[in-house]
């Protein structure tokens, strides 16, 4: 996400330090403060007031990716003011993916792909994993909580997505 944000600020689209909200095609960020606007640096740096998030989906679910704009206007809250704090927030990359699809017309997907997996020849890697691609994958494991004994995991992802979102393999 950052690589391609960074990507097309170099390209003149816009700057870090810009306020992200005009470049977001119509989507708002509840709270924001129009006198202390959140930036586009802000978002990349984890400092933009916006409350973190995780939860985890099983990696065959089709609920994710969902659409940006719905995550959005679902999984934004702002718990203070840009700059007050640190506070890693996976959402905040789902804003800076939305601004990815705003400033280039293009589905967030099909940007990385173009300007980062095609050009270093990764050709083994996806936003979700595809089927030849899950017999190569490492099988998570943990020790059971009463033997000790290692037993597999189901493989699950971030619901915030594109917050790691990618798959790849050593191919």
């Amino acid at each position: 996400v950052a690589t391609v944000v960074v990507q097309l600020a170099e390209e003149g689209h816009f700057a870090l330090d810009d306020p992200v909200t005009p470049y977001l095609g119509g989507v708002v960020l509840p709270g924001e403060d129009p006198g202390n606007p959140i930036t586009i640096r802000h978002l990349l740096t984890h400092t933009s007031g916006l409350a973190g998030g995780f939860s985890s989906v099983p990696v065959w679910a089709d609920t994710v990716p969902r659409n940006l704009d719905r995550f959005l206007d679902e999984g934004l809250r702002i718990q203070g003011p840009p700059e007050e704090a640190v506070r890693y927030s996976n959402p905040a990359f789902a804003v800076l993916a939305r601004l990815v699809e705003a400033v280039t017309g293009e589905d967030f997907r099909d940007e990385v792909a173009a300007r980062i997996w095609e050009p270093l020849g990764m050709a083994s890697t996806a936003f979700a994993p595809t089927p030849r691609m899950e017999e190569l994958l490492a099988v998570p494991y943990r020790p059971h909580p009463e033997s000790g004994a290692l037993e597999p995991l189901a493989r699950t992802r971030f619901a915030e997505w594109p917050a790691g979102g990618a798959w790849g393999t050593v191919e």
